[in-house]
């Protein structure tokens, strides 16, 4: 697998160079029910143990994803996100002589609910941790055969530091367990060769926009 470190550590550089807490900032009611938005962009990291049993490696992929995040009391929110990567498998480089045509591009797309938990938060240090599970399924689209759907259940953990009264930042890694059963066919393909576990691992950013109710 190729690194991407340069997309994660431009993920870590933007959270650091998130704006310290404001007075409009702290004005966030955490206790109130809330709806918004959070689109985010990341790096999506295929779990590829299985397919290296065969010779192929996967390369670090980006990410692009939105969730509808409804919080119902302070320590509580429920996300509905969306989530869609591109990877690109290919032999082995310590196969002999890899063919670069032998490349296969995969679109794969995470569909889920979760409940978040959250730890912490002050006026002093608003930052809050973040603990998240839930349940979905996930499309894997080769451009070449037909393709895969499997259950996940995508775990997280990541933080939240509110910009202004109705934008917070939130960073999320993500671990999405995906239940993987072998193709049923030659014309079908499965990131394993046999029933199994697998960890794709998802590392994102971006701004939630809380849409209601906005500040009074």
């Amino acid at each position: 697998m190729r690194p991407g470190r340069w997309i994660i550590v431009a993920l870590l550089a933007a959270g650091s160079l998130a704006p310290a807490a404001t007075p409009a900032a702290l004005a966030q009611d955490l206790t109130s029910k809330r709806v918004g938005v959070n689109p985010y962009i990341g790096v999506f990291l295929f779990d590829d143990g299985e397919l290296q049993e065969i010779g192929r490696e996967a390369n670090v992929g980006p990410v692009l994803g939105a969730r509808l995040n409804v919080a119902v009391r302070r320590s509580w929110q429920f996300d509905v996100g969306y989530g869609y990567a591109q990877v690109e498998t290919e032999l082995s480089e310590f196969t002999d002589f890899p063919d670069p045509e032998e490349q296969i591009e995969l679109d794969v797309h995470s569909i889920y609910g979760a409940a978040d938990y959250f730890i912490g938060g002050s006026q002093e240090i608003p930052t809050r941790l973040l603990l998240s599970a839930g349940l979905g399924f996930m499309i894997i689209n080769p451009d070449v055969g037909d393709g895969d759907v499997s259950f996940i259940i995508p775990l997280a953990v990541g933080f939240t530091h509110p910009v202004n009264d109705w934008i917070t930042f939130r960073g999320d890694v993500r671990d999405h367990l995906q239940f993987c059963s072998e193709a049923e066919s030659e014309d079908d393909f499965a990131p394993c060769i046999g029933d199994e576990m697998l960890n794709h691992f998802e590392v994102s950013g971006g701004l939630e926009f809380w849409l209601w109710p906005r500040s009074r």
